[in-house]
This record gives structure tokens, sequence and C-alpha cells, in this order.
């Protein structure tokens, strides 16, 4: 399901949510009560410096003209879109860590002193080559906030220590399968077996 809706109107029609992880405007923002709920996270972007602030404002501007050209100048207003989407990307990847503020149960902090003691890229399952990008980050400091709650509320849920999405799920299944069919054991069927403490002893 994908539902738009502001927080502070959870739908009741709908089949309650484990989580709820919300991004709140940072240009008027709606004023609402924070109900410190256990199983809501909030991001805020803070930290909006003159170079953001100019970065959107180029991008707008830029959209905004490309929606009434045409030809060449359309062309033109598209590619300083680009531009400016590069570089609020750019400011986004650098200050990311000090620029937002997550709010959990009423007690707010930055990316930064979230992670402190904490590696992200451990956390997120990184290879040494690879980078981390902002979907990591979310998923990994929304998981440190929501950890005592996913614990009270499924204590039999298994923990596995490979990251499971939507995308490696079915190879990760098979993997398992196989390995369980007398095929090799990856890395990934050991994984997947062990969380669901199907070892027998190994």
């Amino acid at each position: 399901y994908l539902f738009f809706f502001f927080f502070f109107d959870r739908t009741t029609a709908q089949p309650e949510r484990d989580f709820y992880i919300y991004f709140i405007q940072p240009f008027e923002p709606p004023r609402f009560r924070d109900e410190a709920r256990p199983d809501e996270v909030f991001f805020r972007l803070k930290g909006l410096d003159d170079a953001i602030k100019r970065h959107l404002s180029f991008f707008a501007a830029a959209q905004d003209l490309a929606s009434t050209a045409s030809g060449g100048a359309k062309s033109i207003y598209l590619d300083k879109a680009k531009d400016a989407l590069r570089d609020m990307s750019k400011w986004l990847q650098e200050k990311q860590m000090t620029a937002y503020e997550v709010t959990y149960q009423g007690k707010a902090k930055t990316l930064q002193e979230w992670t402190k003691g904490v590696s992200l890229r451990d956390k997120a399952r990184l290879g040494p080559e690879e980078r981390i990008n902002f979907r990591d980050v979310v998923n990994v400091i929304s998981g440190l906030a929501l950890n005592n709650q996913f614990a009270e509320v499924s204590p039999e849920y298994p923990t596995f220590s490979v990251l499971v999405t939507e995308a490696n799920r079915k190879q990760l299944i098979g993997n398992a399968l196989k390995a369980l069919a007398g095929g090799s054991r990856t890395k990934d069927a050991v994984a997947i077996l062990d969380a669901l403490e199907m070892l027998d002893g190994d």
C-alpha cells in the first residue's frame, strides 16, 4: 500500500502498519503535537543553509520556466534544473549527518548523534567499495530508533545477518532451499537458514 496523508491523520480504515517513518516538509511544516508513539520516527531537514536554499530556488525556477518554454529554451531550462538537482544531491550527501534531525518518542537528535558508536557501513551491510546512500541511512537510523519497539511487538521475529529486500528476497530463498535440498551452502543461504534456526547445530 502507498498512503498519502498527514501523520496526525493516521487512517483507521486501513490495517495498522508495524511502523511509520515521516519526512516533515522543511518549509512551512504543519503544526502538530508529537504524541511520542513508539512506532513513529520523524525526519526533519533542519540545517538549511544559503547554499541549499539557492539550489532549491534555481531548481524550482528552471522547472517552472521549462513548463512554459519550448524547443531549445526548454532544453536549456531542463539542463539547469538537472544541474540544480545534482547540486542539491551533492549537498545532501555532504551535509545529511548534521542537517537532518530525527525524532523518536519526543527525543530529537541529528543523524550524527544517532550513529555514535555505530558503524553505518556495517549496519547497512555494505562492501568496502560501496557508498552508503540516503535510503540506507534512513533504514539504519529508523532501525536503531525502532529496535526496542520491534523486539516488543515481534520478539520471535528472526534477525537476518544479511540485508533482505524486495529485490533480493527471491534469490535468498532460492539459495536457502537449494542448501536444504543438499546443494551448496552459500554465505547467503547459511545466513537465511541460521536466522530461521534451521541449521541443526551447524
